[in-house]
């Protein structure tokens, strides 16, 4: 990819940090170089709880970085990857707080047009934020991408961002919120979810409440769509309840609730999983000189910092 995220220590506040580094191969590209600083833009401009919150930025020498909050769960296709297809409560907690932060977003001008699970990250207390804005269009129109040229992740586009990702609008987004819910609740790449002539076999194992809001939100038609995150989210909530679904006020994922077989299986079920169940050993932080610190020194030049070993978590990340 265009970057690598390390994880960092910041030893001035004694936190942890990610840290993401340019690509050495790509530093050469002012274009490339533009793109990244961009997203460090797009991204600050950006304050909410279901974002990726970005607290620096600088050079080292001619490799850009960003320096991020550290979000221990990592992304939501992981889970996908390795589990399967998920439950609709948690499928739908992680698509409400998705939504709350694509409209926090949108509040703000930026369109993130790369919307998927991969780019969706979970805490271990059940958070989930959104990152990667690194093709975001800003409300002044500065998104490094020519008239015409194709972003993003085609199974999640919309039809209009496969001709040209200039001049998107939210609707984009709420097109790549519902494809990434499919994605959800099926563990299938979202191709061809607008297509109605499909429905019946796409969505043959989505309950009708989520598969209502999937359609809508995947119309072909821009203006058919839901206006808005915060539309889909009021939607999505009525489907949830229908359901019978009881919603997290805070959106946090039920990490731990029963379901033996999946990632969401409590504690118990872990204790048998081996390795994936045993304690972190303690960690030292700035073991990699790639690493960097948050004061604007290479992580090498600090002295190591050891931090003491951490309880197992309830899902396994």
């Amino acid at each position: 990819g265009m970057a690598t995220v390390y994880g960092g220590f910041d030893t001035m506040l004694e936190v942890e940090r990610a840290v993401k580094v340019l690509s050495p191969s790509l530093c050469s590209s002012e274009k490339l170089r533009k793109r990244f600083l961009a997203e460090a833009r797009a991204m600050a401009k950006l304050r909410h709880p279901n974002i990726v919150t970005v607290f620096d930025v600088g050079l080292d020498g001619e490799t850009p970085y960003i320096v991020m909050e550290m979000v221990d769960g990592g992304a939501i296709m992981d889970w996908v990857d390795r589990e399967g297809a998920l439950p609709s409560d948690v499928a739908g907690h992680i698509m409400l707080a998705a939504l709350a932060g694509l409209q926090a977003s949108h509040d703000r001008g930026v369109i993130h047009r790369d919307m998927k699970p991969h780019n969706l990250l979970i805490s271990s207390d059940g958070r989930v934020k959104i990152t990667d804005f690194g093709i975001a269009q800003l409300d002044d129109g500065r998104s490094f991408t020519k008239t015409g040229a194709i972003m993003g992740t085609l199974a999640y586009m919309p039809p209009e961002q496969r001709i040209s990702a200039k001049g998107l609008g939210p609707t984009a987004d709420v097109f790549a919120a519902g494809a990434t819910l499919y994605a959800l609740l099926t563990a299938k790449e979202p191709f061809d979810v607008y297509n109605e002539s499909l429905h019946d076999t796409l969505f043959a194992n989505v309950a009708a409440p989520l598969r209502r809001v999937i359609v809508r939100a995947c119309r072909y038609d821009p203006t058919k769509r839901y206006a808005s995150a915060s539309a889909m989210s009021a939607d999505l909530r009525e489907a949830m309840m229908e359901l019978g679904i009881s919603i997290d006020r805070n959106l946090r994922v039920p990490l731990d609730r029963a379901h033996p077989g999946t990632v969401f299986a409590m504690d118990e079920a872990f204790a048998a999983a081996g390795d994936a169940a045993e304690q972190r050993e303690a960690t030292t932080i700035n073991p990699k000189p790639t690493w960097f610190t948050t004061n604007g020194e290479r992580a090498q030049d600090q002295p190591y910092v050891t931090l003491p070993p951490k309880q197992p978590f309830k899902a396994l990340f």
